[in-house]
């Protein structure tokens, strides 16, 4: 039976690693405002990649149905990408607000999470409704009424969680966590 060892390169690497992130646990005790300030920064960035992604499988979602009409499915996971880009939005503005006493970081905390929520509850239900429409064997959008339907039915979706998310975040004074 033959035991490989730990390279010592790992070693040395792991040993860093606990090092840096027990001097940056020290420097967050002491100045947790840079921290927060950096972290983010990083996480408008990576939100904004996001967006972009979304906005370009979205773009592609929607020539892809042009050019085959015949699967309804693409266009309504069109839609659900499109769903998708207003939750980065409003993600972003809520990230991008400077924090006050007016506006708490628990407060942007838990918006960003109802908005995280909310965003996977409608992409998975516009998804099932891609899924369930995309049986359809009619060649034309317009032909049949289960796709018409299918397509109202995705953007009632849209529209009601995408309202209810909005209403259950901070831009709703009733339910404030203030």
């Amino acid at each position: 039976m033959t035991t490989r060892t730990v390279p010592v390169s790992l070693k040395i690497f792991s040993i860093i690693f606990i090092f840096v992130s027990f001097f940056l646990m020290q420097l967050h005790e002491k100045n947790w405002l840079y921290l927060t300030q950096t972290t983010q920064t990083n996480y408008i960035i990576f939100i904004v990649g996001l967006f972009f992604i979304n906005l370009m499988i979205c773009i592609f979602m929607f020539l892809y149905y042009t050019s085959h009409q015949k699967q309804i499915g693409l266009l309504i996971l069109a839609i659900a990408f499109l769903n998708n880009l207003y939750y980065f939005v409003e993600t972003i503005i809520i990230v991008q607000t400077p924090i006050s006493s007016e506006s708490l970081i628990i407060q942007k905390a838990n918006d960003v999470a109802i908005f995280y929520f909310f965003r996977q509850i409608s992409f998975v239900l516009i998804s099932c409704v891609a899924i369930f429409s995309s049986h359809s064997k009619e060649i034309y959008t317009c032909a049949n009424k289960k796709n018409i339907f299918a397509i109202l039915f995705a953007i009632i979706i849209l529209i009601f969680i995408s309202f209810t998310a909005k209403i259950l975040s901070g831009a709703n004074e009733s339910y404030s966590i203030n």
